[in-house]
């Protein structure tokens, strides 16, 4: 699930919700780094079954091949793959792994979730990581994503990638619960 934390006053999260929640939510803020737990929750919840899946099929394109012995084409029997994104997928990894030098979670974990998560990228991406990387960027800035250096006048873009991190839930848990450590800390010196 995609949740983000925001740099702005109270710590608000970025979270995805269904169109019915959509109304009840006045703010952008709805959900705050104190709030770990219940984003946990929703990301199993009914709430948000099906969150990402599109209703969406693809036509089904044959190739044309020659019949035997009447010198005419006819349509073959079986679909033509038109794209094979697990194919492009093994081959980002592939080619990022052979330039990294170990200690890589990528490249040593052998976890499919990532083989998994660059397939639906590829399903998204085409064969153009360019193309999502460029829309990753646009929506970072259209939702003003950015952080600022302390004694600079200007925002800068957040930098961002259109691969996420993979983490086990166990150690999102204790993420979380820093956070919410670190929040409580901060509310109560200030």
């Amino acid at each position: 699930m995609p949740y983000s934390a925001r740099a702005r006053a109270g710590a608000p999260v970025s979270a995805p919700v269904s169109w019915t929640e959509l109304r009840d939510i006045d703010t952008a803020a709805r959900w705050t780094v104190r709030d770990a737990d219940e984003l946990l929750k929703r990301a199993t919840s009914r709430a948000l079954a099906g969150w990402g899946v599109a209703d969406q099929v693809l036509p089904d394109v044959r190739c044309a091949a020659p019949k035997a012995g009447d010198g005419r084409t006819a349509m073959a029997t079986q679909a033509a793959p038109i794209f094979d994104a697990e194919t492009h997928a093994r081959r980002w990894i592939a080619d990022y792994c052979a330039r990294t030098r170990g200690g890589d979670v990528l490249c040593d974990s052998g976890d499919p979730a990532w083989a998994a998560m660059f397939a639906e990228l590829a399903s998204v991406a085409s064969d153009d990581l360019d193309h999502v990387r460029e829309r990753v960027r646009r929506h970072a800035a259209d939702i003003g994503t950015g952080f600022r250096i302390i004694g600079e006048a200007d925002e800068r873009p957040w930098p961002v990638s259109p691969v996420p991190l993979l983490i086990e839930a166990d150690e999102w848990a204790g993420i979380a619960r820093g956070v919410t450590q670190r929040a409580d800390a901060w509310s109560n010196a200030a």
